[in-house]
């Protein structure tokens, strides 16, 4: 049986905050994403995602669900 779920690589990364030097974001995007924001792809931390799980401006938060998962909605 094929997935025919679509899938993108998203990277974590730093970013300037104001007034700061790079600081480490809270989410992860697609390495295109991340460039044309101006960030700095961390390499070596990849991985795929399902592209339905991008917010709208193209970044994936991790949910921490410990072991478990999260209930259906």
């Amino acid at each position: 049986m094929q997935d025919d779920t679509a899938t993108v690589t998203v990277y974590s990364f730093m970013e300037r905050g104001p007034g700061e030097t790079k600081m480490l974001a809270v989410h992860k995007a697609a390495r295109a994403t991340i460039l044309a924001s101006g960030g700095q792809v961390l390499e070596g931390t990849a991985h795929k995602v399902p592209v339905d799980e991008l917010d709208g401006r193209g970044f994936w938060c991790r949910l921490a669900t410990g072991w478990g998962a999260l209930p259906a909605a």
